[in-house]
């Protein structure tokens, strides 16, 4: 969840956002945070216009991974897109599987 959370942080952007974009719940988001904090992809800040909104903001790390992140991605869309149509269908199954099954974890 870390890696989707920062592959798709567009910085700065206030974390009811991520929690949006991952289907989450904001306590499930606030966890994720939490990690992305420790290791120094994110800081925190309050919003100026609204002290109680707080907005995620990539470090230099962060930045850094998140476009690695994104180049990874796209090797992998173009080894899925190299498989079968079979093969290619039967991963859309498996993916589909695992989003239900953190969907029952409060993320989608």
């Amino acid at each position: 969840m870390q890696a989707m959370a920062l592959a798709n942080l567009r910085s700065p952007a206030p974390m009811r956002d991520l929690a949006e974009w991952l289907h989450c719940d904001a306590s499930n988001v606030t966890g994720i945070v939490d990690g992305l904090e420790r290791r120094g992809l994110v800081t925190r800040q309050s919003s100026p216009s609204d002290r109680r909104v707080k907005h995620l903001v990539l470090t230099e790390e962060g930045e850094r991974r998140r476009d690695l992140l994104h180049a990874r991605s796209a090797q992998n869309a173009r080894a899925v897109f190299g498989l079968p149509d079979a093969d290619r269908e039967q991963l859309r199954d498996l993916l589909a599987r695992l989003l239900d099954t953190g969907a029952d974890h409060g993320c989608h």
